[in-house]
């Protein structure tokens, strides 16, 4: 059962599509770390 007021309805699927493109560019760029190591300026030497 919902509770809430259709406009903060709204608002939740909101900010659950912007948490989701959040983890999205997190995975991405920790699959880039892993393998593309060279983008990466970790150490210079």
């Amino acid at each position: 059962m919902n509770t809430l007021p259709p406009h903060m309805v709204t608002k939740m699927k909101y900010l659950d599509s912007v948490r989701w493109i959040a983890i999205l560019v997190v995975v991405l760029s920790h699959l880039s770390l892993v393998y593309f190591i060279y983008l990466h300026n970790i150490y210079v030497g």
